[in-house]
């Protein structure tokens, strides 16, 4: 009797350990190692696209360029998107005088840091804008003789200030009207025939512009 209690004590404490074991919270895992933060590769980045006239002065932002984990230490400028570097600086500020030549030119920029690490480039666009003046002279028109033909053109023009307007009034080649301020003027005509009438404009750049308007002057307007 007493073998057999032994027995079903034992028993007993078999089930207990065994049902113990099936309870037991599992271990976790240790988190992983954060490691040490590493220099990124540097941004470059150019302040926005400009517009100018040829031969201007002009200035290119690239402050904006960062490097996390470090610092820029020089700017490559490529102005004509050619693939070519044609300025390092050690600033991000680049002043230059624009191509004389109108058109959009593609400028490149890429940045080192103090890791001796390239960033990739980033761009921008410089439009150089046309400096020749746009004139539209009046239609070609037919007026009685003795009548009084006024000239209006229209002068644009996105660089450079006009400094010369200049009228052929009566088809001769010599231009006998010229003022630096007003383009507009007029010319009685009192003989019939045909007035090859040329304008000319001249801006500060040297570039010029114009237009011919025929005038025919009769004796009697055709009804």
């Amino acid at each position: 009797m007493a073998i057999l209690n032994i027995r079903i004590m034992l028993d007993i404490c078999l089930i207990v350990v065994i049902a113990a074991s099936a309870f037991v919270a599992p271990v976790r895992a240790a988190p992983p190692s954060q490691g040490t933060m590493q220099n990124g590769i540097p941004i470059a980045k150019i302040g926005g696209s400009k517009i100018c006239c040829p031969s201007d002065t002009v200035t290119l932002d690239g402050w904006a360029s960062i490097d996390v984990g470090g610092e820029v230490v020089e700017w490559y400028w490529d102005l004509d998107g050619n693939g070519s570097v044609d300025t390092v600086a050690d600033r991000g500020e680049l002043t230059f005088r624009a191509p004389e030549k109108p058109q959009s030119y593609l400028v490149l920029l890429r940045v080192k840091d103090n890791g001796n690490t390239m960033s990739l480039p980033d761009s921008a666009v410089l439009h150089v804008m046309e400096d020749r003046p746009k004139v539209t002279v009046g239609p070609d028109t037919t007026v009685q003789i003795g009548t009084r033909v006024f000239f209006r053109p229209r002068v644009a023009c996105h660089c450079g200030a006009m400094v010369s307007y200049e009228w052929d009034l009566d088809g001769d080649e010599v231009f006998e009207y010229h003022s630096a301020k007003n383009a507009n003027t007029s010319k009685a005509y009192f003989r019939p025939g045909k007035y090859r009438t040329r304008f000319r404009v001249v801006n500060s750049y040297g570039k010029e512009a114009g237009g011919i308007q025929t005038i025919t002057v009769t004796t009697q307007l055709p009804r």
